[in-house]
């Protein structure tokens, strides 16, 4: 179960799960996404803060249209090296970046004073509880070990700990002197576990929503040189269905790549009831985005239709590995 103490860092489970040789590959992160999705503008502010080397990840990523290349970005402000906050519920850092988490996972706020008259202040109310993956209260797919959650997280031992959830999302954005208003439902994350930067589960996170009523949220792992209908296997994930979270048992993604890039995507999910769901989607904006120099996450928001016929839309990261994805090309199998 998720609680404001998970709003803060986790120092038992790092003393737990890490050891002298590996405390530095610890990370703690906090991801919240902002768009306006009619106009196929979307962002995030995104931590990773390492605790055992006091350094900080600090990354504002904002896209419009269909961009391939960091690039084609409509703003980035990507800095690696920013000491980390003293408490991570509520700081303020170097780049204009501050996060208060302190009344999470009832409500977070984050705002930004960047650089090019970009700006944000973000205000985030909880629809729904905290999904903790690893609570078998609310996830069928929770394990009860530390070896046995890493296997299954989707994403390894670097969620050791982590919770989705969707909430409703209003502020200001402000990107190079145009000014927006941020009204609407998105899904966001906070995750602890050891995240080295070389030998990461390749994996998938990502999501259909409706609005307030219906959303879909699945975290996957992923097998690059798989068929089209067999590189995503269904780790964690719920389904919000007029206003209940239900955990989900089984996902399927079957995906027509150009590349790396996806250009349709079909998304299968079944829930504990036994309820079947179905969401059809493809890309209405898109950016690289590269949270560490070890991965090339092709980031997009989709536009999806729903079995019923209702329109939403949703973010999709894939996190393509550089170290898997060349091994697997030097061996000729991609």
């Amino acid at each position: 179960m998720i609680t404001t103490k998970d709003m803060s860092y986790h120092p038992e489970a790092m003393a737990n799960l890490t050891d002298a040789s590996t405390r530095h590959s610890w990370a703690e992160t906090f991801y919240m996404p902002f768009a306006v999705p009619e106009l196929g503008l979307f962002g995030s502010a995104y931590v990773m803060a390492r605790p055992g080397v006091g350094v900080t990840t600090s990354d504002v990523k904002i896209y419009q249209g269909l961009g391939r290349t960091r690039l084609d970005a409509l703003y980035s402000d990507n800095q690696t090296q920013i000491p980390a906050p003293a408490a991570f519920e509520n700081f303020t850092l170097p780049t204009g970046l501050a996060c208060d988490l302190s009344t999470g996972p009832a409500r977070y706020r984050v705002s930004y004073e960047g650089i090019d008259d970009t700006r944000f202040d973000i205000d985030a109310q909880a629809i729904m509880p905290a999904y903790d993956i690893h609570d078998s209260s609310m996830d069928p797919m929770a394990a009860k070990t530390d070896q046995d959650r890493a296997a299954g997280s989707g994403y390894g031992a670097a969620y050791g700990g982590h919770y989705d959830q969707l909430c409703r999302i209003r502020g200001q954005l402000t990107v190079r002197g145009k000014d927006y208003a941020i009204d609407y439902v998105d899904c966001m994350d906070r995750s602890w576990g050891v995240r080295p930067e070389r030998a990461l589960q390749p994996m998938a996170w990502l999501h259909a929503i409706f609005g307030e009523d219906y959303a879909f949220h699945g975290i996957w792992s992923m097998n690059y040189a798989a068929a089209s209908d067999a590189q995503h296997s269904f780790a964690h994930g719920f389904v919000l269905d007029n206003g209940q979270v239900h955990g989900c048992t089984a996902g399927k993604v079957i995906v027509t790549r150009d590349g790396i890039w996806g250009a349709h995507y079909e998304i299968h999910a079944t829930d504990v009831r036994g309820k079947q769901h179905r969401f059809l989607g493809a890309p209405v904006a898109s950016g690289l985005w590269e949270p560490y120099g070890c991965v090339a996450v092709p980031n997009v928001m989709n536009r999806y239709v729903a079995a019923d016929g209702r329109v939403g839309y949703g973010e999709i990261q894939e996190g393509w590995f550089y170290d898997t994805y060349l091994r697997l090309r030097a061996a000729g199998q991609l």
